[in-house]
């Protein structure tokens, strides 16, 4: 209860904080606006010479982007500036010690000491996107397939948690790690195509020792077609065994953190 009141007060300032910013939510929900339509056009080039992009349709191909981009925008919202904080600058000025002496997990700490809950808004337009193009693309999607795809959605923000968690966590040891946060949101631009579209060697890596494509696509899939039993085992299996390894590795290299003061 004690973490909950504390993400609440957190929730609470940063909009408040936000608030006070001139024009801040307008500009953000412009930009959110543009880029959506930017993205839009772009698929409509590509699919202005081809009627699907690995077996997927346009709208089905829209819905992984609009999709991913709600997951971003999620995160962003609670824990993306968290973990980059952590990165860029909390262990090497000693702000970590301030998290260190509350009575609260550190990791959950951390991740959600920043909060920007304007970025709901973002999330709320991608989500609304997303519904658009589920039932543009003419499927009849089964009450039992979109039970499915919440489930998986679930495990799937686990894992994209876990790898902006597992990006940071390097900065427990070394100083000039800046970029290091910056490598999921980049890699996130992979999730919004259908797997079909990678080699061999990238679907290795995007869906096994990276799996962000898995965050995406494996819920995507299950809406649309028939969930598949290995890929649905896979999702929660890699989900918990990513968590086990994310925590493991936080608390070991927490125990070798020096104060910047001492």
């Amino acid at each position: 209860m004690k973490f909950f009141k504390i993400i609440k007060i957190l929730m609470k300032n940063a909009i408040i904080r936000d608030s006070k910013v001139i024009g801040f939510v307008t500009v953000s929900i412009i930009q959110e606006l543009a880029s959506i339509l930017v993205n839009i056009i772009f698929f409509n080039v590509i699919f202005a010479n081809i009627s699907s992009l690995a077996g997927w349709s346009f709208y089905q191909v829209l819905f992984l982007y609009a999709f991913s981009k709600t997951v971003m925008s999620i995160s962003y919202a609670f824990t993306r500036f968290g973990l980059k904080d952590m990165g860029e600058q909390m262990i090497k000025h000693g702000d970590y010690d301030f998290h260190l002496i509350k009575p609260v997990d550190t990791m959950a700490l951390v991740s959600f000491s920043r909060p920007r809950p304007t970025r709901l808004i973002a999330a709320v337009f991608y989500a609304g996107l997303s519904i658009y193009c589920a039932v543009k693309t003419g499927i009849h999607i089964a009450p039992v397939n979109l039970l499915w795809f919440l489930f998986l959605t679930i495990f799937g923000f686990v894992i994209f948690y876990c790898l902006e968690v597992i990006t940071v966590i390097p900065s427990f040891k070394l100083i000039r790690v800046w970029s290091l946060p910056d490598i999921v949101p980049k890699m996130a631009e992979f999730m919004r195509y259908p797997i079909g579209i990678f080699s061999f060697p990238f679907k290795v890596f995007l869906f096994g020792f990276f799996p962000i494509l898995a965050v995406s696509y494996i819920p995507s899939e299950a809406l649309f077609y028939p969930p598949q039993t290995i890929k649905i085992l896979y999702l929660v299996a890699i989900a918990v065994i990513f968590f086990i390894i994310v925590r493991a590795l936080w608390k070991f290299y927490e125990k070798g953190y020096s104060s910047a003061s001492s």
